[in-house]
């Protein structure tokens, strides 16, 4: 089940609101993962794959799922399209609990693409010294993590970690299928939980870059 964009945009603008206007802690960590160095699959290769750049490779009733999407214009032609998806409540094993997620940005025209990016964030309120871990794996690359961490307050606090993936080598596509984990989760507020995917793309030729976001 989709969960209504224009919903999901209002609740994202509203919390940042409240932070803004709030005396709550932020606690941030990010990691470039950076595309440009290699190819593990050709532009045609990636999105044709059956598995990645299609919507929902999980697309099961515990997950949720966001797309947007924008178009380049009329002498570009094709889109940008932004999907994101993760686990709804998480696998706990332990005190841990883990949400696989799946996300990517893709160009659907035929122009050379001269960079794409997926910006992906996941935030959630944490306490008591709960930590936020954020894993990557793009491509056939290695999975890599970034982590952050609640002080030892038992005040909420918006903890949110990040990590970007940019390719130059004239992929159509960049895409992320990893997961994300809580722990302690007890010291979580699962109700908080958001995951959201900025995708930019810049065309050979066309002076205006693109840019759109999904989340859920």
């Amino acid at each position: 089940m989709k969960r209504n964009s224009k919903f999901k945009n209002g609740i994202a603008l509203f919390m940042l609101l409240a932070l803004v206007l709030s005396n709550t802690n932020i606690v941030s960590a990010s990691e470039v993962v950076d595309g440009a160095s290699g190819e593990p699959q050709t532009a045609d290769e990636q999105i044709n794959n059956e598995t990645y750049g299609d919507v929902g490779i999980y697309n099961t009733w515990n997950y949720y799922q966001s797309e947007q999407s924008t178009n380049c214009s009329a002498q570009s032609g094709g889109s940008l399209v932004s999907y994101t998806e993760r686990h709804k409540t998480g696998e706990a094993s332990g005190n841990v609990k883990t949400y696989p997620y799946y996300l990517y940005s893709k160009y659907t025209g035929s122009k050379t693409v001269e960079e794409i990016k997926s910006t992906w964030t996941v935030g959630c309120n944490l306490k008591n010294s709960a930590s936020l871990g954020l894993s990557a794996n793009v491509g056939a690359g290695t999975t890599t993590t970034v982590s952050a961490s609640a002080t030892t307050s038992e005040s909420w606090q918006w903890i949110q970690a990040s990590k970007y993936y940019s390719s130059t080598n004239g992929s159509k596509l960049v895409y992320s299928n990893s997961n994300f984990t809580i722990a302690p989760y007890k010291y979580s507020d699962s109700d908080s939980i958001y995951l959201i995917n900025s995708s930019y793309l810049k065309l050979k030729g066309d002076n205006q870059p693109y840019s759109i976001s999904s989340g859920c």
